[in-house]
Parts: structure tokens; sequence; C-alpha cells
């Protein structure tokens, strides 16, 4: 495990290891915040993309050979970034980054099933280990990088990346099996690759990202981005090996009700996460630090969740328990004013870690049971995109609901819509009869 764990990891880890070093590179490059801003939008951009196309590359190249070329990826980016000269070069390692550790997640899948080979019971706790390290990796990397930019500088941010990567490749040599693809190359490969394919996802992708922008003019984006998804759509029924099998998903519901349920829960997630923090600050004037330490609670509750509760019930019924924790976390965040203690706060706010516990291993145990074996790295990267689908619909109706400043009135506003948003996931998570019990066994496809 610990190979495909340390390159599960890196891409959550990056995702929030730049926090802190926001200000320091825009100092240092002379830069204002909306240039910084690509540095995380890159990163996001980019591993959005790759989630899918590094699952296509593992079901065509083999998941051992996908994730050491990722892992490289990831830490000639790491070097990379921390000698840049210039911001653009630094945002292009960044988006480096996202290349090469969008690789992690679904090559763990696929290694996790032919490892533990079908006619065997799901393995949740190996599930729930990638749901800890994810969450650690989230919850832990500001506090992180706020230590490593105090002791080495921001560019220390990218460098971690090369210990980890090397390590990582060290042990994936040593202890994962070898592919049982063979290498492929000319016309085959391209046919199997769907490069059109590919170029259109990423553009309809990029018009996501880029919709959420408020300093870009909408209707032109979201134009190109319609054209896009059309153009994807149409050429992936037609095409006799498409990129995304989009029949593939069409004739498995629960496949599909598990790719949708995974947005809506990132949709939660992600609002809770930013939402409160921007709410904290401008309505009740917290400090970062305080914001901060609010924080630390909800990942307590869902790594200890995701290590033991989450591994002994049933994804179904586990499903509908995180669920039922983000509702009453939002009732009780809904009811809270002006002079509300921040450890009553903290207190209520670390409820909703139930959902990323319960939801984070449920959701991938769902995944792992309902993929096709010949399609489990391509399946496994759309997991991962939905995910940052949400994130981005997420930013949307937090910059839609707190737009000229955050209030008690409007944060409440949000807390009934994700009420509503974790009440009607409930319903659909009880009438799935697809959703697996723990032992279920996945059939042979």
């Amino acid at each position: 495990m610990l190979p495909v764990l340390l390159a599960a990891m890196q891409n959550p880890l990056n995702s929030s290891l730049l926090v802190t070093a926001l200000v320091p590179i825009g100092e240092e490059f002379h830069a204002d915040a909306l240039q910084t801003g690509w540095l995380i939008a890159g990163l996001y951009l980019s591993s959005g993309i790759f989630q899918a196309t590094m699952g296509k590359f593992v079901d065509v190249f083999g998941a051992r050979r996908t994730l050491l070329v990722g892992l490289c990826i990831a830490m000639v980016a790491g070097i990379f970034g921390s000698l840049a000269p210039a911001l653009g070069w630094l945002i292009a390692a960044r988006v480096c980054l996202g290349i090469g550790t969008a690789a992690g997640f679904p090559a763990a899948m696929a290694i996790l099933r032919r490892v533990n080979g079908e006619g065997r019971p799901i393995p949740t706790g190996a599930l729930s280990q990638l749901t800890i390290w994810g969450q650690v990796s989230v919850s832990f990397g500001p506090a992180l990088s706020g230590a490593m930019v105090v002791l080495f500088g921001w560019r220390s941010t990218f460098w971690i990346n090369i210990p980890i990567a090397l390590i990582a490749i060290v042990m994936a040599i040593r202890w994962l099996p070898n592919d049982d693809k063979a290498p492929m190359a000319g016309k085959e490969l391209i046919g199997l690759i769907d490069i059109p394919g590919i170029l259109l996802f990423a553009a309809t992708m990029s018009a996501l990202v880029l919709s959420a922008d408020r300093t870009i003019p909408h209707l032109p984006v979201i134009v190109a981005g319609v054209i896009a998804l059309v153009a994807f759509v149409w050429r992936e029924l037609v095409v006799s090996r498409p990129f995304v099998d989009l029949r593939m998903i069409a004739s498995s519901a629960g496949l599909a009700r598990t790719y949708l349920r995974q947005m809506i829960t990132m949709i939660i997630i992600y609002t809770l996460f930013y939402g409160v923090a921007e709410w904290l600050q401008q309505a009740h004037g917290a400090s970062p630090a305080i914001v901060g330490l609010i924080m630390i609670p909800v990942s307590v509750v869902a790594m200890g969740i995701a290590g033991t509760c989450a591994r002994a019930i049933p994804p179904r019924i586990g499903l509908a328990l995180g669920c039922a924790g983000a509702a009453v976390s939002c009732v009780f965040l809904g009811q809270v004013q002006a002079g509300a203690s921040f450890v009553w706060i903290a207190a209520i706010f670390a409820i909703s870690g139930a959902i990323n516990g319960f939801n984070g291993v449920g959701n991938q145990a769902a995944l792992y049971a309902q993929a096709p074996v010949a399609h489990v790295g391509v399946a496994a990267g759309i997991f991962r995109t939905v995910q940052y689908v949400g994130g981005i619909l997420s930013a949307t109706l937090i910059g839609t609901a707190f737009s000229g400043g955050a209030t008690d009135a409007k944060f409440h506003v949000v807390t009934w819509i994700l009420v509503g948003l974790s009440g009607l996931l409930a319903l659909g998570v009880v009438g799935d009869r697809t959703i697996p019990a723990h032992d279920t066994v996945p059939a042979m496809r």
C-alpha cells in the first residue's frame, strides 16, 4: 500500500500546500493576487483534465507503468518549480504537478483491484487508508506549508515533491506487480488513446474552470464550453475506442449514480470547508489562525470515521450516515448568530466530518465494485474528475451567495441549501440497491 498511498496523496497535498506561499511568491515576482491565483487554478485544471486521461493510460499501458511515469513527472516538476526564475515558469511547474500527480488515484484503484483479485471482498481497509491519507494531506497541508515557508522559503513547497516521488518510485519498482499489458506503438496506440476525445474533454473542463473566474466574460466561455461538450459527447458515441466510454456509464446506472453522488458530496464538502472559513473571517472577524484551528476537528472526525466505522459499516448505511452528519451540522450552523463562541462553532462544524469519512470510503467502495475490470483506471479517473467539478460548482455557489461580502444571513441561506442537498443525497442512497455491502464480491466483467 505504501507506494500507491504516497502517489495518491501527492495531488491533494499539492492542492493545499501552496496556501501560505502565495503571498511571498507574489512579493518576489511582483505579482498581484489575480496572477498568483493561477498557481492554484493551473493545478486544478490540469488535475481535472488528467485524472481521466491518466486513468485511460492505466487501462492502456498498465497501472504500474503509468504510476511510475506520473511520479517521474511530479519529481521533475518539483525540481523545475523550486528553480523557477519567473511566475510563468512557476505556473508551468504547477500544471506539470497536476499532470503527474493525477496518475496516483486511478493507478491505486487499478492495482488494488488486481492484487485483491476477483471474487474477493471489497478491500475497505485499503480504501479507508486512501481516504485517510488524502484527508491528512488536505488538512495539514497548510500547516506544513506554513512551517516550511518560514524555515526554508516558499520554494520548499515545490521540492518536497522530490523525496516523496523518489521514495514512491523505489517502493513501486520493488513491490508493485509488473503490468500484464505489452507496450504498444504506432496507429494501434493512437487509436486506443483517442487524442481528439482527450482534447475535447480538456476544452470542456477548461471552459468550466474559466466560467468560475469573475474577471472573464462568461457568455463566450459558456458557449465555447457547450460546443466542446456536445462535440465530445458526439465523438465518444461514434468512435469505436473512445477516451471515455459513455455507453459503459449509461449502461451502468449504479456507476453513473456513484459519479453524481460523488459530485454532490464534494459540493457539500467544499462549500462547507471554504464557506465557513470565509464567513468566519468576514462576518465574525476570526483570524486565519482561529479559522485553521476550527478546521482541525473536522479532519480528525473524518479520519477517525474512515479508519473505524466506515470499515465495518456497509457502504449504503455509511453513506446515509455521512449525509445525516452533514445535514445536522448545517442545521446547527444555520442558527449561529453574532457573538457565538468559536469553540461551539468548531464543535458543530466537526459533525460535518462524517460526510468526509463515511462518503469518502463508501463512494470508493461503490466505484470499486461497479467499475468494469477493463476500464477501472479511466472509471477511477472520472471519479476524481467529477470531484473537481463539484469543487468548481461549490466555488460558484459561494461566490454567488457571498456577493458583496459574507454575512450571517447569507451564510444561513447557504447552510439550508446544503441541508436540502444532503437530504436528497440521503434519499438517493437509501433507494440505490446497487451500492454494495462491505462484503460484496464484485462480479467478473
